[in-house]
């Protein structure tokens, strides 16, 4: 049960982390542009 919670908990992590870098990319790639 312990270790489903802390599955669950990583998969969400990994998928913010994710999300995070794809934003930062973006913008960084916005601001260069510009």
């Amino acid at each position: 049960m312990i270790g489903d919670e802390v599955e669950r908990n990583g998969a969400f992590t990994s998928l913010k982390m994710k999300y995070f870098h794809s934003a930062t990319q973006g913008r960084g790639r916005r601001a260069g542009t510009t």
